[in-house]
């Protein structure tokens, strides 16, 4: 009996090997698939249950290598804050009650981040006079602001906020890689920042 068994299976050995091929094609296709599903699908697939805080921007969005004037007299790209997390607060033509909550929410939220703070950078895109920040900048230092050119400006928005719905006091985190991938409502919880930041920056070896 014994034998018959093991000879029926040495009689098949093309059949395990197929088996084993399409076994191993699915578990390395799979997340390639999934992929590819979110990236062209991702806004029209529904809502899955997550743990943080913040909205998932899916797919994620790109902000590509535009640059913007600093308040501080120079100019940043994109690009020079590769490596690092970064904290996007928008402004409106004043900084009224939401931009200086999230100014506030920002340093705070960097400090107690402890040790992992100097993985994280701020910013804010500004569009009034830049006159009108001078008392407000000196407090929050460290925290960069764009103030244009505005065709810059307004492909930030667009890549931001595609369906137009309005983005005044509104966070958003962009990854390592210069992609918005979080957003959070105007006055949000410091904490929510918070734990998403912590959670990220620690799956995350990026940053």
């Amino acid at each position: 009996m014994g034998i018959t068994a093991e000879k029926s299976e040495e009689s098949h050995p093309e059949k395990r090997s197929n088996k084993t091929f399409w076994i191993l094609a699915v578990v390395f296709l799979l997340p390639y698939i999934g992929a590819f599903t979110y990236y062209f699908a991702g806004d029209r697939l529904p809502a899955m249950q997550t743990s943080n805080r913040g909205e998932l921007i899916v797919p994620v969005r790109s902000l590509g290598a535009l640059e913007f004037d600093l308040y501080q007299g120079t100019s940043a790209n994109i690009n020079d804050y590769e490596g690092k997390w970064l904290v996007l607060s928008i402004a409106g033509a004043e900084c009224g009650e939401d931009c200086l909550h999230n100014l506030y929410m920002m340093r705070q939220v960097r400090k107690a981040l402890s040790k992992d703070r100097f993985r994280v950078k701020r910013a804010m895109l500004f569009s009034g006079a830049a006159e009108s920040l001078q008392d407000i900048i000196v407090e929050y230092e460290g925290t960069d602001v764009w103030l244009g050119p505005q065709v810059n400006v307004k492909k930030l928005l667009a890549i931001v906020d595609p369906e137009n719905q309005g983005v005044d006091g509104r966070l958003y985190i962009i990854d390592p890689l210069g992609n918005v991938m979080m957003r959070y409502q105007p006055q949000n919880d410091p904490k929510d920042l918070l734990k998403d930041l912590k959670r990220l920056m620690k799956v995350s070896k990026a940053g």
